[in-house]
């Protein structure tokens, strides 16, 4: 659907992504003032969209799935409504219109996962607790519920701006432990996905728990070890033809870099076998030998001297002890989690000039924690904080601008914090300034700046500015075309693991573009583009057989 297009209440503005289930828009609900995520059943194989905007099966033969489809999506949508978890995606709304659903949801700021190994390559342990364990902690509501996810992954895991973690996209979920007979599918992601997800059948309960907890496993493997694990179709393989599995252990991988008991956790959630893996998330948590928190339990102990003597500090105006006392409370840290505490004393500190707490009473407003959600206030303390030079307060405002969230829409102003920002080294915004000089948004289109923006990100590791950059390379856009320096820059995004880059360096091996013709390369990358469930990689493998 364009922008502009009016649901019930909910204004269209943009398309934040599309599968092949469905389409999820960026949209404004004019009724609560602020912005929604809209994900619409559209079956990509089943359904098309008439001039008049709604949507229908492609032939009448396919009637009965497309509204199978859409009563499983209704009804997923009612149940994850139930769901109040911090770290579960909330459904607010759900409603047919235009022969469809809707789902409407949080909006959420930030990056996946995904995004963030393509940058880093692996996390260390401390970013595994704060990222991963959460959602972990969360799944056990959904489990409780009688839900699986089935396509757990670092791309549908979402850092929101204050670093805490999201899961999303339940368009895969079925009531698989209460309704296994005929609601299987075939949906998952290779490296993901553990072996029962690929043999489905009607005939028996073979998914649970233990299906996603496969896929939490492997996604604690990818952020130790750079890559997917092997995927499980290929361990089946061998094992059937050798007796020998082709997994290779995260306790090798990740030995002297993580704890044993991580390491040993996550090999014991990637058994190939589903009896010998755990059987429940609480089941699973017990091998770590601490909370999903990734700490001892600390709730039911009583506050130390240390913390104390901070709220002594804090009471007598030390801006410093108000701020860390607003983090234990915020955190939970030797006391019991607090967020009314923690936002008062983040206030305190952010009146007497404290950078860092201005930027996390933004936060504070913009997420409701602890106070009632304001995005006017969330704006005017992310401004504090960035007039003050805090980058990541001044990215927050780049975006907000940009979204119109807090503030009227401004692709100028948003472009003002973004360059402060960019300039201080943030690597994001270096990014998204090259974007904007690329469409000539905020600003006057400028290959040459676009090109130079892009370039500093990339050097600094943003994978899709790699992916643009050798873009503009090999079309010689904003530089002089240059096939090698292409090539250069999607090599580095194809092994950092973007998907695009890898099919691209296939065509480049493929067509011979600045290197010489390499087929069994072409079909190396094509194959790894492929794996990661990239459409056009799989009809150029097909064509290279031909």
């Amino acid at each position: 659907m364009p922008a502009g297009v009016e649901l019930h209440w909910y204004e269209i503005r943009d398309i934040l992504g599309q599968g092949g289930f469905g389409i999820t828009y960026l949209a404004y609900d004019k009724n609560l003032a602020h912005e929604v995520a809209i994900k619409e059943y559209m079956p990509a194989e089943l359904a098309t969209r008439a001039g008049d905007g709604t949507v229908a099966p492609v032939s009448p033969e396919l009637e009965d799935r497309y509204r199978w489809g859409l009563d499983r999506f209704i009804d997923e949508a009612r149940t994850l409504g139930q769901f109040k978890h911090p770290n579960i995606v909330r459904v607010r709304n759900v409603f047919e219109l235009n022969n469809t659903a809707y789902m409407v949801m949080d909006y959420e700021l930030g990056e996946s996962l995904q995004d963030l190994l393509s940058r880093r390559k692996i996390l260390d342990e401390a970013d595994i607790k704060t990222v991963i364990f959460p959602i972990i902690e969360g799944m056990k509501q959904v489990h409780a519920h009688g839900f699986i996810h089935r396509d757990i992954k670092p791309a549908n895991i979402f850092i929101r701006v204050d670093g805490d973690p999201v899961l999303l996209d339940f368009g895969s979920a079925r009531q698989a432990l209460v309704e296994t007979r005929n609601a299987m599918t075939g949906v998952f992601s290779k490296g993901y996905a553990p072996i029962e997800q690929y043999n489905t059948t009607d005939e028996d309960d073979t998914q649970g728990p233990w299906t996603d907890i496969y896929a939490l496993g492997a996604t604690l493997y990818r952020s130790i070890a750079g890559i997917p694990p092997t995927d499980a179709v290929d361990r089946s393989s061998a094992i059937s033809v050798t007796s020998r599995d082709t997994y290779v252990p995260a306790k090798e991988i990740g030995a002297d870099r993580y704890s044993p008991t991580i390491l040993e956790a996550i090999d014991y959630a990637m058994r190939f076998d589903r009896e010998e893996r755990p059987q429940n998330i609480t089941e699973w948590l017990n091998t770590f030998n601490h909370d999903a928190d990734g700490g001892t339990e600390t709730k039911d102990r009583p506050p130390g001297d240390e913390l104390i003597q901070t709220i002594i500090k804090a009471e007598k105006g030390d801006v410093s002890a108000q701020a860390s006392l607003a983090y234990i409370y915020a955190k939970g840290i030797d006391t019991d989690k607090d967020e009314v505490e923690a936002a008062k004393w983040f206030r305190r500190a952010a009146e007497q000039g404290n950078i860092n707490a201005m930027y996390n009473l933004g936060v504070m407003h913009a997420k409701g924690r602890g106070v009632e959600q304001n995005y006017r206030e969330a704006f005017h303390w992310y401004s504090e904080a960035g007039v003050h030079g805090d980058a990541e307060a001044q990215a927050t405002l780049y975006m907000m601008y940009m979204r119109g969230i807090g503030v009227e829409q401004d692709e100028s102003a948003a472009y003002d914090w973004c360059l402060l920002a960019a300039r201080q080294g943030h690597v994001n915004s270096m990014y998204r300034l090259g974007e904007m000089y690329w469409r000539g948004q905020g600003v006057k289109p400028d290959g040459k700046e676009a090109f130079s923006w892009f370039r500093r990100a990339a050097e600094k590791g943003h994978i899709n500015a790699q992916l643009h950059l050798a873009f503009m390379y090999g079309k010689g856009q904003g530089v002089t075309r240059n096939d090698m320096e292409s090539y250069n820059w999607y090599r580095r995004a194809a092994e950092a693991g973007h998907p695009q880059a890898q099919y691209n360096l296939g065509v480049i091996f493929a067509k011979g573009r600045g290197i010489e013709k390499n087929t069994d390369e072409a079909r190396r990358w094509y194959q790894k583009a492929a794996d990661q469930g990239y459409e056009n990689a799989e009809q150029a493998l097909a064509r290279l057989t031909q």
